[in-house]
């Protein structure tokens, strides 16, 4: 935590003497990360948002994706489903078409979670685990965890603790 915080201060510091906005940009996700891996949501969500002003003047933002993603997993973490869902439906096919597996697996893991919370839970444990089945070939052993945990939250509001107590 306090190393990454001390990188993420690195790139802000080397994005202000360079003047590099994509760099600032990917400084403010990062920091809005890992303040969402820490249940930090509203600050975290000032971070996306920051970054996501000035990804709007770019042409283009490899981490788009992942972005919109990360954003969206904060609002459905405070309950602002309506606010998510367009996020989730642009950052789909960005993550798609970006290449990078472990963005669709990331956006299907929250895809999981706002099905979750809308209360289809055999969609949720669908995305669930197709994310799982990505970390594990991409061996993220943490967001496999994470779609592990998922995976278990949606069995149980299936019915089914045994196979949740398998997760």
């Amino acid at each position: 935590d306090e190393r990454a915080e001390v990188h993420i201060r690195e790139m802000h510091e080397l994005a202000a003497i360079s003047s590099d906005e994509d760099l600032t940009a990917l400084a403010h996700m990062l920091q809005g990360k890992l303040l969402g891996m820490r249940g930090e949501h509203v600050e975290a969500l000032k971070h996306y948002d920051e970054a996501e002003s000035l990804v709007a003047l770019f042409k283009s933002f490899t981490w788009r994706p992942e972005l919109l993603a990360m954003k969206a997993w904060a609002l459905v973490d405070q309950r602002m489903l309506g606010e998510a869902r367009p996020l989730l439906m642009k950052a789909a096919p960005l993550a798609r078409a970006s290449g990078s597996r472990e963005w669709v697996g990331y956006v299907q893991i929250v895809q999981a979670r706002f099905d979750l919370l809308e209360g289809d839970a055999g969609a949720a444990l669908g995305h669930a685990e197709t994310a799982e089945q990505i970390f594990r070939e991409e061996n993220a052993r943490y967001d496999q965890a994470r779609a592990l945990r998922m995976m278990g939250r949606c069995q149980r509001a299936l019915g089914s603790e045994e196979k949740a107590s398998r997760h």
